[in-house]
């Protein structure tokens, strides 16, 4: 059993006047000022809000601009109405503390239905098996954020590495090492740049500048390379006795009790740190850490962001007293560093203020005149869906407390069932609670 701090279940929600003043959101806290706990919180934010304009939780923001919610459709169909019933999900649990059993929960809600090339579904609602990886580029990294993830490396993380996916690059820079950057090849890579400022520039070794410009060198290196993160659970790379090539070693533990313990960890960290939080930029610090830090374990095969940027992060920021966000490009929290998300976010807060108070022109909103009349008719039930489940949400009786997290361990390979917007019936699942919404 992990339990959460009482001194967090129990405090009555603190709205932070100046918070909400320094991210110019003064219209929404004169919203919420009185509110009492999270789920009087959804009620005030979401009583007045736009239900037609609830897709932009789902979509990114720069997305938006281009091909708007159909694009996803088009990229995988039904993908809307799995974002909307874990987000209703979500918010009928606002008062439940986050735990591992819910994020299966939410991940087979939101993936039950929709469908996707890249995850089977005997994979949904499941911790993956194998490793995965995804691309460091101008749009989801940067090179603080890359800085970040060898800060990890150097002191021993070996959850991940860095591995460049040109190979043929090898030959131009003679090292076979560069090719895999871990907590094994870190060192010698490092050592590399540090003996190139000394030799090219006439930096002193031990001077801890040095050290610190190489570090600046190769997370630039890595940025403009071609680079992509790959989770290391089910392969792991070290170098081997001659120091010259790369081994694989495979570890002894089954990666999907990996995943439950490493997320497990995750979570009761985030709810220790927070109840030595001492104001909102601290508490916001937190939980975009927590947040990049699931995203980066990577524990579903696909589907990861859409779960803890677009449904995870909000949860947390409403537990806390936080506005929700519309973030522009929630890929960021795959390497960006924690100061630049923190922006992120804040200016994701200001953009759910614009949306709910309709005081901006709303760009790029689809029509019907160029939607197909399926895809119309598909739009208008489930938002007609949405409209009736967000008012039994907003009427408080679906108001769950919980006071510490359940007891739980879930194999992949259990069979499970978990109401999200089931095309035929309902079907019983692992949360009875479980917002269900059938389109007929």
């Amino acid at each position: 059993m992990i339990a959460i701090p009482q001194k967090f279940l129990k405090q009555k929600m603190n709205i932070d006047k100046e918070f909400y003043q320094s991210i110019d959101c003064d219209a929404l806290f004169k919203k919420i000022a009185m509110t009492q706990d999270p789920a009087h919180m959804v009620q005030l934010l979401f009583a007045e809000f736009p239900l037609a304009q609830f897709w932009r939780f789902s979509v990114d923001g720069k997305k938006q601009m281009k091909d708007s919610w159909p694009g996803f459709e088009a990229r995988e169909p039904k993908y809307l109405q799995g974002m909307y019933s874990v987000w209703l999900a979500m918010l009928e649990e606002i008062n439940t503390p986050l735990n591992s059993r819910g994020l299966l929960n939410y991940h087979f809600i939101a993936t039950q239905h929709v469908e996707m090339k890249r995850l089977p579904d005997e994979l949904k609602g499941c911790w993956r098996k194998e490793d995965v990886h995804f691309g460091l580029l101008d749009d989801n990294a940067s090179v603080e954020g890359i800085l970040a993830l060898l800060d990890r490396i150097e002191i021993g993380d070996d959850t991940f590495l860095l591995a460049r996916d040109n190979v043929s690059l090898v030959e131009e820079i003679e090292i076979e090492q560069y090719d895999i950057i871990n907590s094994h090849t870190y060192q010698y890579v490092l050592n590399d740049k540090i003996d190139f400022l000394v030799r090219k520039r006439g930096m002193i070794q031990e001077d801890p500048k040095t050290k610190e410009c190489a570090k600046r060198l190769l997370a630039e290196f890595i940025l403009k390379h071609n680079y992509s993160f790959r989770t290391q659970q089910h392969e792991i790379y070290k170098l081997d006795s001659s120091e010259t090539a790369i081994e694989i070693v495979t570890p002894t533990f089954v990666v999907e009790e990996f995943l439950q313990d490493r997320v497990d960890e995750l979570i009761r960290l985030h709810y220790k740190r927070m109840t030595i939080a001492n104001d909102s930029e601290q508490k916001l610090s937190i939980i975009v850490d927590t947040v990049q830090k699931l995203e980066q374990l990577h524990p579903f095969k696909d589907a990861n962001c859409r779960i803890f940027v677009m449904v995870i992060l909000n949860k947390l920021l409403l537990e806390n007293g936080f506005p929700p966000c519309m973030l522009y490009d929630p890929n960021c929290f795959d390497a960006f560093s924690k100061e630049q998300l923190i922006h992120e976010v804040k200016v994701g807060m200001k953009r759910f203020q614009d949306v709910l108070l309709n005081d901006k022109q709303l760009e790029n909103a689809p029509t019907v005149d160029v939607l197909s009349h399926e895809m119309d008719i598909y739009f208008k039930k489930i938002n007609e869906m949405l409209r009736q489940k967000m008012e039994e949400i907003l009427s408080g009786n679906l108001k769950i407390e919980q006071t510490f997290l359940p007891t739980f361990n879930i194999s992949c390979t259990e069979k499970h069932d978990v109401p999200g917007i089931p095309e035929q019936g309902n079907k019983s699942g692992l949360n009875e609670k479980i917002v269900q919404l059938t389109i007929t």
